[in-house]
């Protein structure tokens, strides 16, 4: 019989962590519900496609009960998560979720608010989430799922060279519509991740390719 698989067995702490210039992934607390409410507010039609939020809290103090459930998790030790501030402004949210201590892996989610898209944050913020869950946390997998239609995320862990490793077919259902996901995979002793080895076909293919291109540029 394989072995149990269980959750962390103590909680480890949360830390700040920095990607790069004014950008600061700051832990989650409950002092964040009004901002985060905010945030949540502006950007509900992307949520509501993306992550099947519907109805959100509307008031300051349901969206400290929701989070205060949600930091529960945290407390346990089963998520670490984070605020991303840029300049100071609350940007979005990253997180690691359902860790599992005896496999050491874990699962990251991530949302970006809409005004800060295009700036890079999420893909810094996800390359210090990784180094730390890596190289802090000794984790040893890291995996990400995003809805196949949905390419800005995708292209998150793609522009880290983190590699596709399935896509699962309705897997996922947002407003009764099943979704498939694409599943990311980054490994701690492929960090940052090398490009694949090319093989013996695709070395015999370049070079026709490079032979068909000499041959045409001589005619």
């Amino acid at each position: 019989m394989p072995p149990k698989i269980t959750h962390m067995q103590e909680p480890f702490e949360t830390p700040v962590l920095t990607a790069g210039d004014s950008l600061v992934l700051r832990p989650a607390e409950l002092d964040d519900a009004e901002r985060f409410l905010n945030l949540a507010a502006a950007n509900i039609e992307r949520l509501s496609h993306a992550l099947g939020v519907c109805d959100p809290p509307k008031t300051v103090e349901d969206r400290r009960k929701l989070m205060a459930e949600d930091l529960k998790s945290v407390q346990n030790g089963d998520r670490h998560w984070w605020m991303i501030e840029s300049e100071g402004q609350l940007a979005g949210t990253i997180d690691i979720h359902r860790i599992y201590y005896r496999v050491r892996q874990g699962f990251v989610g991530y949302w970006l608010g809409a005004a800060f898209t295009g700036r890079g944050i999420m893909t810094r913020s996800l390359q210090a989430v990784i180094d730390w869950a890596f190289t802090e946390r000794k984790l040893i997998r890291i995996e990400i799922q995003s809805s196949i239609e949905n390419r800005a995320s995708c292209a998150v862990p793609e522009r880290l060279g983190i590699r596709r490793e399935s896509i699962r077919r309705q897997s996922h259902i947002v407003k009764d519509q099943t979704l498939d996901m694409a599943s990311y995979a980054a490994f701690a002793n492929n960090w940052p991740p090398e490009p694949p080895e090319k093989t013996t076909t695709d070395k015999n293919d370049l070079s026709r390719r490079r032979d068909s291109a000499a041959t045409s540029h001589r005619i």
